[in-house]
């Protein structure tokens, strides 16, 4: 028997869904995504728990691909208005 919290996605496919999910939405409401509450809303109790799952076999390309649209994001912001980083 495996030691710690059971896998809150099974399959990439899974995981995958639940952020074109949570990007949509962003884009729906006119926010920008932010790691935070992409962890909060795929139902992580941390940042660092998302990053774990690149460790999982297939969900690297998924989380990395993720985490690269909202630190885009981050870039655009520094180009509008906000005078540092």
């Amino acid at each position: 028997m495996g030691a710690g919290r059971p896998a809150i996605y099974e399959t990439p496919e899974l995981m995958q869904q639940a952020i074109e999910l949570y990007f949509k939405t962003c884009e729906a409401e006119k926010k920008k995504p932010t790691i935070t509450k992409l962890a909060y809303e795929l139902g992580f109790e941390s940042r660092q728990s998302f990053y774990d799952y690149e460790d999982r076999e297939g969900f690297s390309y998924i989380v990395k691909r993720a985490r690269l649209l909202v630190e885009s994001g981050y870039e655009d912001g520094l180009r509008e208005t906000a005078c540092t980083g």
